[in-house]
């Protein structure tokens, strides 16, 4: 006799339970399509969120791939203005993207250099970081003890964590509810239902290289803040109502730098040098580059490290291939809209000037 209390033993209820199954996963499929469509209307692309799982995968491609590897090391400089693809194809090496935005590229560079099995080109882009002071907060140095204590550990063996990371990230790329690391009520919420929703401009990659489109952000309200922002100083909150007397404050300010003490710079040029001769004496061949920038961004980096006194110094003392792209007409000629980026649509052109600056130096080499 059954328990007046108890619904134990109580049947499931007789229902079409593959339709209903089927009901509800259509329904969530039509839920993710209309999204994805609203946000392609609204012009937002798939893209995938830089994480140390993605950094410390091209961290380990710049030592599997032996000589055929083409290391880009540096700041977002050359994480936006380099295409991977059309590098690729045009030097016939592998691209390596392990530049960190914002970061020293020392611990980066020391890690490749210490690394025996690194025996590529790497190509250094200064991105004004010369000088750089290394701190125990910066991100390059936290991925580099990523990659050495945690990630080639678990690369060797069967880890769980690593392997739902790198799933989560496969289907994260292809979906723009994911894009830049939002979620799909996020998206939905300030992107589709938000008229006044920010555009995105900016797009990273799975080989983390990364591409901007200045034409979807104010100019030249955008640029100046930037230029605002190197110098240190405050944004206006009226900015857009008199750029031009604006610019004029920050041309005035620039005006007033005095260059940075120059008392450790042949410290670090012997640094360089050493770290690029670790490179070259497994084969390897290490190139230093300044990317391009423009406008008041320009004026301010020269005033604070002048050429003849800091670039030219690490030319003659530095014993590796350099490219300045103030040598390099057609380089100089390229746009940088924000004053310190080039826009996704020069990415191509400075690619294919880059590799044929990379061959000049002897820096290509085929497979």
């Amino acid at each position: 006799m059954h328990s007046s209390t108890s619904s134990s033993d109580r049947p499931l209820p007789s229902l079409p339970w593959r339709l209903v199954h089927g009901t509800a996963a259509l329904a969530l499929l039509a839920v993710v399509l209309t999204l994805e469509l609203a946000l392609t209307w609204r012009g937002f692309e798939p893209t995938v969120q830089d994480s140390n799982l993605l950094w410390a995968k091209q961290r380990a491609l710049a030592g599997a791939l032996g000589p055929a590897a083409l290391v880009l090391v540096g700041k977002s400089r050359v994480q936006l203005g380099v295409d991977l693809d059309l590098l690729r194809a045009a030097s016939g090496m592998e691209p390596v993207q392990v530049a960190v935005d914002g970061n020293p590229f020392l611990p980066i560079l020391q890690g490749l250099a210490a690394d025996p099995e690194v025996r590529g080109t790497v190509v250094v882009s200064l991105d004004g970081g010369l000088l750089d002071e290394v701190s125990e907060l910066d991100e390059s140095l936290a991925l580099e003890r990523y990659y050495q204590r945690e990630y080639r550990f678990h690369s060797a063996l069967p880890d769980s964590s690593v392997t739902e990371a790198w799933l989560r990230e496969l289907l994260h790329r292809h979906i723009r509810s994911y894009a830049d690391g939002s979620r799909p009520l996020d998206a939905l919420l300030t992107r589709v239902v938000n008229s006044e929703a920010t555009p995105q401009y900016l797009v990273t990659y799975p080989d983390r290289s990364r591409a901007a489109d200045y034409s979807r952000v104010p100019m030249p309200n955008f640029y100046l803040n930037r230029v605002a922002r190197l110098l240190g100083l405050p944004v206006p909150s009226n900015i857009a109502a008199d750029t031009e007397t604006y610019e004029l404050w920050l041309t005035r300010n620039i005006e007033t730098i005095d260059p940075v003490s120059d008392i450790n710079l042949q410290d670090r040029i012997s640094t360089l040098r050493n770290l690029a001769a670790a490179v070259r004496s497994r084969g390897g061949i290490v190139v230093f580059l300044q990317m391009p920038v423009c406008g008041l961004v320009r004026e301010l980096e020269e005033r604070r490290q002048p050429r003849a006194k800091f670039w030219d110094r690490l030319v003659d003392g530095v014993d590796s291939a350099t490219v300045h792209y103030a040598d390099v007409p057609e380089m100089r000629a390229l746009k940088c809209s924000d004053g310190s980026h080039l826009d996704r649509g020069d990415r191509a052109e400075f690619t294919r000037i880059l590799v044929r600056e990379l061959r000049a130096v002897g820096a290509i080499r085929h497979r």
